[in-house]
């Protein structure tokens, strides 16, 4: 684990060279508070079509990538932000920090131009009802399955999307927050998926895209 952490966080990649730089500092403009930020060198690329994709490809399932629970999150986060169990000590601590925080950067990269086949729809998160959560199992008979968070379908839910998407622009949303002492309810994280938009041209490139998540402290 320790080997994995170090190769996350530390190595030589274009996402540690290039993008973590970028990403602080979109991250420090849209959360004046953002402090002690992991900047990894991974994320996933995915690469999709008009049609339904598994694997590396966009999901589309209505979910969020970690657990409500702080410490299931904690525990699950070890594949997408392998310090936030160290963070939230920090949090405990007397460093003054308020809250811990996980944030998704997505966008669409080269030589994807403009995003078409299968763009990502965000559902507002004062939209959602705690009743409307359900636990999922990712491959659950599988090494290194994950459990996430899934939604059912509620009418008063509102969902947006932003359509054809360049490599220049960025979407930030939250995937995880939890305030210092943990007794206050859990913030809503954005659940998102990705969809087949019927607008789209049948000949639409592929959609690729690039998620990068970095998990933080506040003050």
């Amino acid at each position: 684990v320790a080997v994995r952490d170090e190769r996350y966080t530390s190595s030589d990649t274009p996402a540690r060279r290039i993008w973590s730089k970028e990403a602080e500092s979109i991250l420090k403009s849209v959360i004046p508070g953002a402090a002690s930020l992991e900047l990894p060198s991974q994320g996933v690329r995915r690469e999709s079509t008009m049609g339904r994709f598994s694997g590396k490809g966009a999901v589309s399932l209505v979910h969020n990538d970690l657990p409500l629970d702080v410490d299931q999150a904690c525990e699950k986060a070890s594949r997408l932000a392998p310090r936030m169990r160290q963070q939230r000590e920090q949090l405990q601590g007397p460093d003054g920090y308020k809250s811990l925080l996980l944030c998704n950067l997505w966008r669409p990269i080269a030589p994807c131009k403009k995003v078409q086949a299968m763009p990502l729809c965000l559902c507002d998160a004062s939209s959602i009802a705690p009743e409307d959560f359900v636990e999922l199992q990712i491959a659950p008979d599988e090494p290194g399955s994950l459990q996430i968070t899934g939604l059912k379908y509620n009418p008063r839910q509102r969902w947006f999307y932003y359509p054809a998407m360049e490599t220049d622009e960025v979407l930030v949303f939250r995937q995880f927050e939890r305030a210092k002492g943990d007794s206050a309810p859990p913030v809503m994280p954005t659940f998102h998926t990705a969809f087949c938009d019927p607008t789209a041209p049948a000949n639409a490139e592929p959609r690729i895209s690039f998620e990068y998540r970095v998990s933080m402290l506040t003050r």
